[in-house]
């Protein structure tokens, strides 16, 4: 069982959902239902303020060799302390010079990579 008041974190972790207001179930319902067509007006507003997307002070650092032989290795920090969130119907647009990170952001947030600090939800 989970107690929260965090939809995203619902949606991740439960099977089925119990909507509550004021003490009183308004819906219950698999998880996917609840989602895809919320029945209480209160269940609507609650998924509509949820957030799509939250970054919290993510971090990624790769560690590369030296080119030279015996050379140490050598720290990059791509992301650093990054955090945002994206509501349901924004757009966002990630903007940098090459090498600033952006590629890295993509794919630690379709976790093609682990972050080294930070959740991205």
């Amino acid at each position: 069982m989970l107690i929260t008041h965090d939809l995203g974190v619902v949606a991740q972790h439960a099977d089925r959902t119990v909507v509550m207001k004021n003490g009183q179930v308004v819906e219950t319902g698999t998880m996917p239902w609840v989602f895809r067509a919320p029945q209480h007006p209160y269940t609507r507003q609650s998924l509509g303020a949820a957030p799509l997307l939250q970054v919290q002070n993510l971090v990624k650092t790769f560690h590369l060799r030296g080119k030279m032989f015996g050379a140490s290795p050598v720290e990059v920090k791509a992301l650093v302390g990054l955090s945002f969130t994206l509501q349901k119907g924004e757009t966002l647009g990630i903007v940098g010079e090459s090498g600033s990170g952006k590629t890295t952001l993509a794919r630690v947030l379709l976790r093609l990579m682990e972050p080294t600090g930070g959740r991205a939800l």
